[in-house]
């Protein structure tokens, strides 16, 4: 019945009313897209304005330093290159100062959690930090400029994530040294793994060549056999002999080719 209702009233409305009807619909859906860009793109200037205001420090926050430490220390490692950066997360428009780290095997991610409104400090005691960790082998940096304020940046893309870091203008040098260490290991790393699967091809190929012996004076079929591994039948069978006379300067074939 309310299908028939509906069909019915479409039916006695006008076109024109309809039309204006549409128009009127699109027209709302339209100003509400523009809200939206509206309410992001102020969140987004509201966080880059923050960033700037917070800018990270010459030294990278204690608590920052002491977990890095520690995580050092336990891995063994050493860090190679290091640059304070900041990064920002889509719920909080506070940029979270940390410090991006290269080792010989990973990079390292340490700072401090973020918060829309971090509880303030109790004396003595560290705010909270958080580490990520990435295998060189499996993560690429690259360096560039924010498309909004043009500050410097490192951006990192491992395992599908892709991360944006923040740098000052003043660390921009470290953040290239970084970038090209990152860059270099990992060209090091693909030529070593080319040559090291050209040398197997290469072992391979020569695994499945013939080889023989050349005879030498004095050598004797039994122990050209005894060395070679093989029994002395299967050496008579493979070089044709009726006998085990053989001869100086002779080619013997002591493992067939596969």
């Amino acid at each position: 019945m309310r299908t028939r209702a509906r069909a019915a009233l479409q039916t006695v409305t006008p076109a024109p009313i309809r039309s204006l009807r549409s128009r009127i619909t699109t027209r709302r859906l339209g100003q509400l897209a523009l809200w939206a860009l509206a309410v992001l793109g102020t969140r987004e200037l509201v966080g880059y304005v923050l960033f700037l205001a917070h800018q990270t420090p010459d030294e990278i926050p204690a608590a920052v330093a002491a977990h890095l430490a520690d995580e050092l220390r336990a891995s063994g490692e050493h860090a190679i290159y290091s640059v304070p950066v900041t990064r920002s997360v889509w719920w909080s428009p506070r940029a979270t100062p940390g410090v991006l780290v290269a080792t010989g095997r990973r990079l390292l991610y340490v700072s401090l959690v973020p918060a829309l409104a971090p509880p303030p400090p109790t004396a003595g005691e560290l705010p909270p930090t958080e580490l990520d960790s990435y295998w060189l082998d499996s993560a690429t940096v690259t360096s560039g400029r924010a498309l909004l304020t043009g500050l410097p940046d490192i951006v990192l893309h491992a395992h599908g994530v892709r991360q944006r870091f923040a740098v000052a203008p003043r660390d921009r040098l470290r953040a290239d040294s970084l970038v090209t260490a990152v860059t270099r290991y990992q060209i090091a790393e693909r030529e070593t793994e080319r040559r090291t699967l050209e040398m197997e091809a290469e072992a391979a190929e020569l695994a499945r060549a013939p080889v023989y012996y050349h005879v030498k004076r004095g050598d004797a079929l039994s122990s050209i056999a005894t060395d070679a591994r093989v029994p002395i039948d299967s050496l008579r069978r493979w070089n044709g002999l009726t006998t085990d006379r053989i001869r100086a300067r002779d080619s013997l074939l002591v493992k067939p080719g596969t």
